[in-house]
């Protein structure tokens, strides 16, 4: 997996973009990520959304999510 987690100054997760690396010979990768109304990249700390990359309907498939961050 590869992406991003997006923190508050609290460590609290306001958003995040996952995705799985592309494996060789596959056109498509699975994603998860916070998106806003209009299926773009955007802060939401309790929804995400699964999709493929170049999905029209990227707001289909709708997760409540809950991710704590800890600093060792």
């Amino acid at each position: 997996m590869e992406g991003a987690v997006f923190l508050l100054p609290t460590n609290k997760v306001r958003g995040l973009h996952l995705y799985r690396a592309r494996y060789p010979n596959e056109t498509k990768d699975l994603r998860i990520a916070t998106l806003n109304e209009n299926g773009i990249l955007d802060w939401d700390e309790k929804a995400a959304f699964i999709y493929y990359e170049g999905a029209t309907n990227k707001l289909s498939n709708r997760y409540d999510y809950r991710c704590d961050v800890k600093n060792g």
